[in-house]
């Protein structure tokens, strides 16, 4: 589907979200020493990294060193934030530039067809392919930047969080994936009916709205408006069922994943806590640090569930594309 042109813009688009996931990642790291500088400033102090830093920018008390790494901190969330911003602009306007390529690429294609497939075509499927399976085209692309962008996150940010407490990250990190697996194949096939439904109900709609336009006067003489009111009616019907199964379920992850892996966290925290007495409070920053990387990574875990099972919902749209 993408050509030379679009599969390079891709690569910078790619690069991107990277630099997005790395300022994830910077985010969660940056809070871990400060965590450590609110509970032992003087021993934060007496890094000998600190200790230069606090002497260049004339810091004499550990005060004033907590009110300067909170300022960074602020500084560092509103340009992660900014730069967020722009990369969603960024995924948007590829995402979006494709669609409006593929969509005219699709009525010249239609245009190339010799006569005789407009007479065997109904008129609603040749607009249903210039206009909704590329917008089902579209949203698996905005779906896939989003998957790579999450996995990104989820990758760096659980780098960081095994090397901080390996015993606490590999858990909670083998129970998210748990989660994400459980969450797919649960809600794959009902999500592929409900995508085939939407695109089979959609095509009768528009079958039915064309044939009420262009054959009114037969229509009004043979008083069969009940007829076609009743086909447009029954088509709407699969079409709600349809959008409702996927409105329910790609909700849904991000609920699930909340519930099981924040009670998996706070179990995993306690019988570490239990098991490590001696060490409770030299891990109060430790677990600081996870509650922020858990802000960021249960979220991408959701994501990752909706974007999958939103692929799925929208591929039969993608393989009309391709036929």
């Amino acid at each position: 589907i993408l050509n030379c042109r679009q599969k390079k813009k891709a690569i910078l688009v790619l690069l991107v979200i990277l630099i997005g996931a790395g300022f994830e990642l910077i985010g969660v790291t940056a809070i871990l020493p400060f965590v450590q500088a609110v509970m032992e400033p003087k021993v934060l102090m007496e890094n000998a990294i600190v200790s230069k830093l606090m002497q260049t920018l004339s810091i004499e008390s550990a005060n004033g060193l907590l009110l300067f790494m909170g300022v960074m901190l602020i500084c560092l969330y509103l340009v992660k934030n900014g730069f967020m911003i722009f990369s969603q602009y960024i995924q948007a306007w590829y995402a979006t530039r494709i669609q409006k390529d593929l969509s005219v690429q699709m009525l010249k294609a239609y245009m190339d067809r010799p006569y005789t497939f407009f007479l065997d075509t109904n008129s609603s499927e040749v607009i249903r392919g210039v206009s909704s399976d590329t917008s089902s085209v579209y949203s698996i692309l905005s779906y896939l930047l989003t998957i790579f962008a999450e996995l990104l996150t989820i990758l760096m940010i659980g780098i960081f969080i095994v090397i901080t407490d390996a015993t606490i990250a590999i858990s909670v990190l083998a129970l998210m994936i748990i989660v994400l697996l459980g969450i797919v194949l649960l809600f794959k096939p009902k999500m592929k009916k409900a995508g085939l439904d939407n695109v089979k109900a959609a095509t009768e709609k528009g079958k039915a709205i064309y044939q009420c336009i262009t054959g009114i006067k037969e229509i009004f003489v043979m008083q069969r408006k009940s007829l076609f009111v009743n086909e447009y009616e029954k088509a709407s019907e699969i079409s709600r069922r349809a959008q409702c199964v996927y409105d329910t379920l790609n909700n849904s992850p991000d609920r699930i994943v909340e519930g099981i892996c924040v009670s998996g966290i706070i179990g995993i925290v306690c019988v570490r806590l239990i098991m490590n007495d001696a060490s409770n409070i030299s891990f109060i920053p430790k677990l600081g640090a996870f509650a922020m990387a858990a802000f960021k990574i249960f979220p991408s875990v959701g994501k990752l569930a909706n974007r999958i099972n939103g692929m799925v919902y929208h591929l039969p749209g993608l393989d009309n594309v391709y036929e």
